[in-house]
């Protein structure tokens, strides 16, 4: 599928896009998997943090993932990482729309981290 974002953090490349995110590093590439009912896919935004969370916007949502849980997807292949995602439930008006303006999400300089939707805009 298409790649519509690419963030570099540290030693790894973020690759996300049409069909979910994967990483580069040490010059392999990495599919991550989701323990999820629905697929993580259509990731329009990766936020790495400084802690080494990191925070997708994607078609069913915002999507965070522990530090912890992709170390152990990085040593144990086809693992699925446990998440929390943040949906329509939560009040998340819309999607990320994967045309334009990307990336769908940005982190301000007060910590805050910043959605925009098919719908509005919304921060954490």
């Amino acid at each position: 599928g298409g790649v519509v974002s690419l963030v570099e953090h540290g030693d790894t490349l973020w690759i996300g896009g049409q069909f979910g995110v994967a990483t580069l590093r040490d010059g392999k590439v990495q599919r991550l998997e989701f323990e999820s009912k629905e697929p993580i896919r259509g990731i329009g935004a990766i936020l790495p943090m400084k802690n080494g969370d990191v925070w997708l916007h994607a078609m069913p949502g915002v999507v965070h993932v522990p530090v912890a849980e992709i170390d152990r997807a990085r040593t144990r292949p086809g693992y699925r990482m446990a998440h929390r995602l943040y949906d329509f439930l939560d009040g998340l008006p819309g999607r990320p729309t994967n045309l334009r303006p990307l990336p769908t999400a940005a982190r301000g300089p007060d910590g805050r981290l910043w959605f925009a939707t098919s719908d509005g805009t919304v921060w954490l």
